[in-house]
């Protein structure tokens, strides 16, 4: 072996004595730097306090009071409430304040609700306030958790809604139970035929009516429970309409259909239960009478229909109402009226017709026609209206003798105009104006009939 080879061999050796030990080496340390598991608790130390500036917290936005996922459970129990299964889905749209007071605004303008939509009949009877009148949306929306509206067959609910989560559910219970109504009986279609005020009022109450049973279900209240008449004022406050004046036989107005329906459901509700409901949505009353008689309901019919009366009142005069007020509205007429200076009653009511005749310079007329079933009622009419017409009919007239061309009747006079009254077995008829030769001139062809 050369002395080359020799050389390379020693230093192979070296070398790998050198990977051994070292080997060796790292073994020992790594075995010895092994923390022993203590069988007690490890304490744990305080967190250090860092000085670093904190990433910005996110805050979760606010819920409402009401939790929109509600709904369908709502629907659901409703509907048990009702014993009835929906035949369609109700859509339930989340709008804000401003979204609702706008659909609000819009709707005023092309459905106006009642008693807008009625002034013209309600200031021939001195019953509409003077100056204009309009809705207020912007307060109307605020108050309103929930709103059916039946046209859309929808519910807009409030997702801004941060009020008591109670009214915001009785509201959407009383949206299901709304279109639980629409979707039993014939109210849709009666709806959208042209019809009076009285049927429209009619059709109104019978709707509010059938859901407020429903919502007493719904609640386990009595429909005669002073808990069934703070639900009443919940749903005047949520679902009435808001108006920018204060005027109290306004306000009054606007609570008379749901006043007339949770008193004419309450009356069938009690009788016959949920059958006896059922059965009005299926026919329909068809007059406030039947309203405000249910005992009479099934048996009611009307037994007169009256045609309008033509008269010529000369150049520049115009038939410019001709209208049905029906027993609840001319009820609540003569409650305004008369300011307890008589004992009245509008029963035995019939029918009638009211007839507005506007002149050129402001001139106005106004005829009232009604029928009773009983020829003992219609007098019982006419003798409160002979004591009522002096002291309250658009103002204040004395009695006077009859024109030439007016074999019967009462007539009366004044700065304000003239008034006539005249009765013919069940039939009266009441006219008032402030012209006194139009009124003449309609009491004339009146009498001529």
């Amino acid at each position: 072996m050369t002395s080359r080879q020799r050389l390379t061999l020693g230093l192979l050796t070296l070398a790998l004595f050198a990977v051994i030990g070292l080997l060796a080496w790292s073994i020992w340390t790594a075995t010895h730097n092994i923390q022993r598991v203590s069988p007690l608790a490890t304490p744990t130390l305080a967190p250090r306090v860092s000085t670093a500036i904190p990433s910005p917290t996110v805050t979760p936005t606010a819920r409402p009071f009401f939790d929109p996922a509600e709904a369908g459970t709502i629907a659901r129990e409703v509907g048990e409430a009702r014993e009835v299964l929906p035949r369609w889905e109700t859509p339930l749209t989340l709008v804000n304040t401003y979204d609702l007071s706008v659909i609000l605004y819009r709707r005023t303008q092309s459905r106006p609700p009642f008693p807008l939509s009625d002034w013209r009949t309600l200031d021939a009877l001195d019953l509409w306030p003077h100056g204009e009148v309009a809705t207020d949306p912007v307060a109307e929306a605020r108050d309103m958790a929930a709103r059916y509206f039946p046209e859309e067959q929808q519910i807009y609910l409030r997702r801004d809604w941060t009020s008591t989560a109670d009214v915001a559910r009785t509201l959407v219970a009383y949206g299901y139970a709304q279109a639980l109504a629409d979707q039993y009986g014939e109210l849709p279609r009666l709806r959208a035929e042209p019809a009076s005020l009285d049927r429209r009022l009619t059709l109104a109450a019978l709707a509010e009516g059938e859901a407020f049973i429903t919502l007493c279900r719904y609640a386990g209240v009595a429909p005669d429970s002073p808990e069934a008449t703070a639900l009443l004022d919940t749903l005047a406050a949520g679902t009435l309409p808001h108006w920018k004046i204060e005027h109290p036989v306004l306000e009054r107005l606007t609570r008379l259909p749901l006043e007339l329906g949770r008193d004419f459901g309450s009356a069938l509700y009690e009788e016959e239960g949920l059958d006896a409901l059922n059965e009005a949505l299926r026919r329909p009353p068809r007059a406030t009478a039947q309203i405000l008689h249910p005992q009479n309901y099934a048996a009611w019919r009307a037994n007169t229909a009256f045609e309008p009366l033509e008269v010529e009142l000369g150049r520049g005069w115009e038939l410019t109402l001709t209208e049905t007020v029906g027993e609840a509205l001319m009820g609540f007429a003569f409650s305004e009226w008369n300011q307890g200076l008589i004992t009245y009653t509008v029963a035995g009511w019939d029918d009638d017709l009211l007839q507005v005749w506007d002149g050129p310079e402001g001139e106005r007329v106004v005829l009232w026609q009604t029928a009773w079933k009983l020829t003992r009622q219609a007098a019982g009419y006419e003798e409160q209206l002979s004591g009522l017409l002096p002291r309250r009919v658009h103002g204040y007239v004395q009695k006077a003798s009859l024109p030439e061309d007016l074999p019967y009747g009462e007539w009366w006079t004044g700065r304000w105009g003239a008034a006539f009254l005249y009765r013919r077995s069940n039939r009266v008829w009441l006219i008032w104006g402030n012209d006194e030769a139009s009124v003449a001139a309609v009491a004339a062809a009146v009498s001529s009939q």
